[in-house]
């Protein structure tokens, strides 16, 4: 059997297996979070590049269904049955689960819910901790207090979206939070015991790779402990897909954003783990670049590029 060559940067899949000692499965689940850019605290329509549908499996079935809170016996019996279709539990040879609260702001609600839903998911067998995906503006000392305590038994992650460091970016999207509110948080966040991974999206409307690499050195220095770049792709039902029929956009194409992708992680201290390297969505919701169907192969490119430039993950950073 060949064996296997590590890539050239901290991979996340690679980095919870050396944790744990076993293979950690990730498995996503819809606890029935809204968001404020879209229930009218922010906004109402979401931001102008978001379907959830396209990327999240547990938002493709809710679909149809208003959004609601789901109670914790509801979310035991759908953990459950995820939890054996998966194989996960305690047992010899079993892979452990980490629960991804993954679609909407995750932290979006009372703070007693959210703990009755975490502690909820943290009991179940092999289950080993939570990812938690949301907003850096739904993150109050409150929930940041709930997160250090569970983590003083279980691996936490709280996942901050700041698609782009650049205000005037944000509010072409209708983000309805700017730069300084995820440095905040950061600032209140970094340092109690859970891990905080940031997600970036290179080559929005009117950026340039050198806003992305911007946005990845302001993240960086904000204390983040691992990182997901996404590309920018237009979505069906998107604001930015209207834009995009009328005036299209520029999109990337694989080879910048491999690119990109590489230079960014030259420049990223090695401590910090890298969880994606390029966005990907379902088929029925894509509508360019085609490529974003074949995000898999982006890993691989990058290291293969990085290896070309006899570098790694870190090699530039300051």
């Amino acid at each position: 059997m060949p064996e296997i060559t590590p890539p050239p940067y901290n991979a996340y899949g690679q980095w919870l297996q050396q944790r744990f000692g076993r293979r950690v499965v990730k498995i996503p689940v819809d606890a029935g979070f809204s968001c404020p850019n879209r229930d009218g605290r922010t906004g109402s329509a979401g931001c102008a590049f978001c379907v959830n549908e396209a990327f999240s499996p547990p938002a493709r079935t809710a679909a149809s269904k208003p959004r609601r809170l789901i109670s914790p016996s509801d979310l035991r019996k759908i953990l459950d049955a995820a939890l054996v279709r998966r194989g996960c539990g305690n047992g010899a040879g079993r892979p452990a689960a980490l629960i991804y609260f993954q679609p909407y702001s995750n932290t979006y609600a009372p703070v007693e819910h959210l703990r009755a839903l975490y502690e909820t998911a943290l009991s179940l067998p092999g289950v080993i901790g939570l990812a938690i995906g949301t907003r850096p503006d739904c993150v109050t000392a409150e929930i940041i207090e709930l997160l250090a305590a569970l983590a003083r038994c279980a691996y936490i992650q709280l996942e901050l979206g700041l698609p782009t460091a650049n205000d005037d970016t944000l509010r072409r999207l209708a983000r309805g939070h700017d730069t300084a509110c995820f440095e905040a948080t950061m600032a209140q966040s970094r340092g109690r015991g859970f891990d905080i991974c940031a997600h970036m999206i290179a080559w929005l409307p009117g950026e340039t790779a050198a806003d992305a690499l911007r946005t990845a050195a302001l993240i960086a220095a904000a204390g983040i402990t691992g990182i997901k770049i996404h590309h920018f792709h237009v979505l069906r039902g998107s604001a930015l897909a209207a834009e995009h029929a009328f005036t299209p956009l520029h999109l990337p194409t694989m080879e910048e954003h491999v690119t990109l992708a590489a230079d960014i992680l030259e420049r990223l201290p090695w401590h910090i783990t890298v969880q994606r390297l390029a966005s990907w969505a379902a088929a029925e919701w894509l509508v360019a670049p085609a490529w974003t169907l074949n995000a898999n192969a982006v890993p691989p490119l990058v290291a293969k590029t990085l290896a070309g430039r006899r570098r790694r993950q870190g090699d530039l950073a300051i």
